[in-house]
């Protein structure tokens, strides 16, 4: 018989850590970190008046009041001197291989220079208005002010963004047939939209 020694016994070595669950984990929390990365919401980036330049007619933004910006789906952003020009850029650039739209953002008229988007805006046309482009349009942000309340204070009419766009559709076209080029509005000459590159 052997002595007890001499038995060879089981080695005791640190209990085996599986990788399994280290890989599982791991790949949960990339999964985690991408999908929150990937929702993060394009958001509009400050418009820098009197630097920066319209995007449809070339203008520098100037006035604080009028501004507007477009941010397409991969973050990219357009800037705009007035509510007109914005509309113009989105009736000739959205549809198939053209620009993808995330979201629109105006300057609140009251609050120049805070962005809003056009879902809670309202527009107001004329009266004692006069933006950049001429068809005298101003935002106002929908839950801080009466849409009649302004109305009857700037003596303009209150509009929403579809008739607003339709608006400025039906003035390129008029503008276009007599003129030859795209331009806004009638009687404003050199104000063309400028080609699109890329969103």
């Amino acid at each position: 018989m052997l002595p007890l020694t001499c038995i060879p016994r089981p080695l005791l070595l640190p209990p085996r850590r599986h990788r399994w669950p280290d890989m599982m984990l791991r790949s949960l929390l990339f999964a985690a970190l991408t999908a929150l990365l990937l929702g993060c919401s394009p958001e509009p980036e400050p418009i820098r008046y009197g630097n920066d330049a319209c995007s449809f007619c070339r203008m520098t933004i100037a006035d604080a009041r009028y501004g507007a910006e477009l941010v397409t789906t991969t973050g990219k952003t357009y800037t705009f001197d007035s509510v007109e020009c914005l509309a113009g850029f989105v009736n000739e650039n959205t549809g198939p291989n053209k620009v993808d739209i995330h979201s629109l953002w105006v300057s609140d008229y009251k609050r120049p220079g805070t962005l809003i988007n056009v879902d809670d805006a309202f527009f107001i046309q004329g009266g004692t208005l006069r933006s950049p482009m001429a068809m005298n349009v101003a935002a106002f942000s929908a839950s801080a002010s009466s849409p009649q309340t302004v109305a009857d204070s700037t003596g303009g009419t209150v509009t929403k963004w579809d008739h607003l766009r339709t608006m400025v559709r039906e003035r390129n076209a008029d503008s276009s047939h007599t003129s030859g080029h795209h331009s806004m509005p009638t009687g404003h000459t050199g104000l063309r939209q400028m080609p699109f590159s890329g969103s």
